[in-house]
């Protein structure tokens, strides 16, 4: 992996992260997609990565926050 790789690759493993704390997931999994473009995946392979993800993701965070005692 070139170094110039790397760096976007961080760069975009980094705006997922704020994404998913955002609840943004329409943004998640268009970065998500960007990271396997990114790593030489076909589009289609892409945009089903992404999605998939940003569905995966969303449950979660839903019941975390279902959890939360409230105050």
């Amino acid at each position: 992996m070139t170094e110039n790789l790397a760096i976007v690759l961080g760069e975009l493993q980094a705006q997922i992260y704020w994404l998913h704390d955002a609840e943004k997931f329409t943004e998640l999994a268009i970065a998500t997609a960007n990271i396997y473009l990114k790593l030489s995946y076909s589009h289609q392979q892409s945009a089903t990565a992404g999605i998939t993800t940003a569905k995966a993701i969303k449950p979660f965070l839903v019941a975390q926050i279902r959890l939360k005692p409230v105050n």
